[in-house]
């Protein structure tokens, strides 16, 4: 049986975690391009750190904001190796605690507090608007940073009369080798993925932070939104990010997890498998794999969108032109399109009828 996601290309922007993410799809049969767009500078040994964490001691905190599991986990490993982890424990149990994620959640419980709320949809702003509807004037609130580099829920909390202290413990950045994303870069701009994986907003801010600086960034932004490429956002917060720059095909689990992500892109992408027959000869199209009568033809990209396009007509003629500018782009020689076509049939070997021409007009599925 062909795995859920033979002859599909996935593109795996993130860094954290991303081994596992990876493991989960190549298992299902994808081949995958890494090219992570974010990178976590670690703030433990920072003065802002240090600082924020003695100011807490000295008086503690009425509320603690959690809105990250790795976060809350290394805030606290950042005490213990300064000598002050029992004392914060104890200083800030007390405190009520709001949780933005079920992530954080679990980490502030295995530390040792009780959770008072947590957001439905694991957004920052979900936490700012909770609490904008309570009385927070002379509230001291300790606020866990995520990777931002502004202050921006802290800032939030302070408009609404609450004294907040801010506590950074890591910072998102771009990474510093940049040659596997701008592999991944070159994949977008040249359409040769199926689908890409964002795991956290950021990820993907700094993508398109990354294609601004190139000389292709309009074939890479317009490769990014087209409707053929399909994102497998984790959540909220990155299906936002994504329809704010553009993007269109997006499928986002129920539970905001990376597992359940895995699962409803491996649903999409397997669903847009398809079979004929053609002179008797039995074909099965599943993104560039192709099983003519059980034996496997992989096709290279080209040929795999020009047969996905003919497709799609549903058995209408489409000219080459037209063929041309969908796949190669406007001004393109529509010449190329016939030369793909003959190999594309030589690929396809016995099913090679599966490609009908129809003089002076174009081509057509014929099954």
């Amino acid at each position: 049986m062909t795995p859920p996601l033979r002859g599909f290309t996935i593109g795996v922007t993130g860094d954290r975690r991303a081994d596992e993410q990876i493991e989960l799809l190549t298992r299902r049969g994808a081949s995958i391009v890494h090219g992570p767009t974010i990178e976590i500078s670690n703030l433990r040994e920072s003065p802002e750190l240090s600082e924020a964490t003695r100011s807490l001691l000295e008086r503690a905190p009425d509320m603690v904001v959690a809105t990250t599991g790795v976060g809350m986990r290394s805030w606290f490993e950042a005490a213990d190796g300064l000598g002050l982890g029992d004392s914060l424990r104890s200083t800030l149990t007390s405190a009520e605690l709001v949780s933005r994620s079920p992530k954080a959640s679990g980490a502030a419980v295995t530390i040792g507090f009780n959770v008072s709320w947590q957001a439905e949809g694991e957004r920052t702003n979900d936490v700012a608007n909770y609490l904008s509807q309570r009385d927070l004037n002379g509230v001291r609130i300790a606020v866990q940073r995520d990777g931002s580099g502004v202050d921006h829920l802290a800032r939030q909390l302070r408009d609404l009369g609450a004294e907040v202290i801010d506590v950074p413990i890591y910072r998102w950045k771009l990474p510093t080798n940049r040659g596997p994303a701008n592999r991944l870069l070159d994949q977008i701009a040249n359409r040769d993925l199926d689908a890409i994986t964002i795991t956290s907003s950021p990820a993907l801010t700094n993508l398109i932070e990354l294609a601004n600086q190139r000389d292709d960034s309009e074939a890479i932004l317009e490769g990014l939104t087209d409707p053929n490429l399909l994102l497998g956002s984790v959540g909220p917060a990155c299906t936002e990010t994504a329809q704010a720059a553009g993007m269109v095909s997006i499928v986002q689990p129920q539970r905001f997890r990376l597992g359940s992500m895995v699962k409803v892109l491996t649903e999409a992408l397997s669903s847009t498998a398809w079979t004929a027959s053609v002179g008797g000869v039995k074909v099965r199209v599943q993104g560039a794999s192709v099983m003519v009568d059980e034996q496997e033809r992989l096709l290279p990209r080209r040929q795999q969108q020009l047969l996905q396009q003919l497709h799609e007509a549903g058995g209408a003629v489409v000219s080459k032109a037209e063929l041309a500018r969908q796949i190669w782009g406007a001004g393109s020689d529509p010449h190329v399109v016939e030369v793909t076509i003959g190999r594309l049939r030589q690929n396809l070997g016995s099913a090679n009828a599966l490609v009908d021409t129809v003089a002076r007009r174009g081509y057509r599925i014929n099954a």
